[in-house]
């Protein structure tokens, strides 16, 4: 995931957090007040930690990348679909 990306999804998610932490305050709920910053912060983590998944870089040559548009598509008239 491009850098530009994971900055604006992690502000995104730190301001989504701090509201929601707030709300929870103003309605008297004192472990959700503190478990919504938490969580948007394990998130913001994790997003920087662990890289986007793929697959291997020899799955394509192999033929084991994704299917072709013509391949799902006689899948599909093969079961009727």
């Amino acid at each position: 995931m491009p850098v530009n990306i994971k900055l604006t999804l992690s502000v995104v998610l730190v301001i989504v957090g701090i509201i929601v932490g707030y709300w929870q305050a103003r309605l008297g709920q004192t472990l959700n007040m503190w478990l919504a910053p938490f969580l948007a912060c394990i998130m913001v983590f994790a997003i920087w930690l662990f890289p986007e998944a793929g697959g291997k870089d020899g799955d394509k040559r192999r033929g084991r990348g994704p299917r072709s548009a013509r391949a799902t598509a006689a899948i599909c008239r093969r079961l009727g679909a």
